[in-house]
């Protein structure tokens, strides 16, 4: 179910972008990204470097989609002009399949994990950098998602993650 839900969500937004593609500029780009599971995003820059972004993201045990708001910088301009600093904030809603409980107060023990499903909207913050090839139209970005969910068996829950994801910049 995970990999017909992942395939739909890349055909549509493939869909999207085909309609709207014209040159070579910054002002979109489909970006694959890489951590404990799998994502697609698109990144739509509507001003001067700043834009928004429409992630659909999988791992083993949950789904999630995303809506940032993203803002651009130069992060080294005396040294270089291809690292950007890109930062933003958003929301998302995740569906789980399973969810583990850890105890503080015996740190040995295995976590409890539970097999029931249950969908967990949130707020998502994130920083990072990417490196754009100027030449061809593609970039390598390194980002750090922190995102804070509610209403789920834990009432709230802090996660924090790393992405390295590869676009195509048209």
């Amino acid at each position: 179910m995970r990999l017909i839900f992942f395939k739909y969500s890349v055909f549509f937004v493939l869909f999207l972008v085909v309609g709207t593609a014209r040159s070579q500029d910054y002002e979109k780009a489909i970006k694959v990204k890489g951590f404990s599971g799998l994502g697609v995003s698109y990144k739509h820059l509507t001003g001067f470097e700043k834009g928004y972004e429409v992630g659909i993201h999988t791992a083993d045990d949950w789904e999630s989609l995303s809506f940032l708001r993203i803002f651009q910088r130069p992060a080294f301009p005396k040294i270089s002009d291809k690292w950007f600093l890109c930062y933003g904030y958003g929301t998302h809603v995740s569906f789980y399949r399973s969810y583990s409980v850890y105890n503080p107060f015996k740190p040995f023990d295995a976590p409890r994990t539970y097999n029931r499903t249950f969908i967990s909207p949130g707020f998502d913050g994130v920083v990072g950098f990417e490196y754009r090839m100027l030449k061809n139209p593609f970039l390598i970005s390194f980002d750090i998602n922190a995102n804070f969910e509610i209403f789920g068996p834990d009432y709230f829950r802090v996660n924090a993650y790393n992405t390295v994801g590869l676009a195509y910049v048209f």
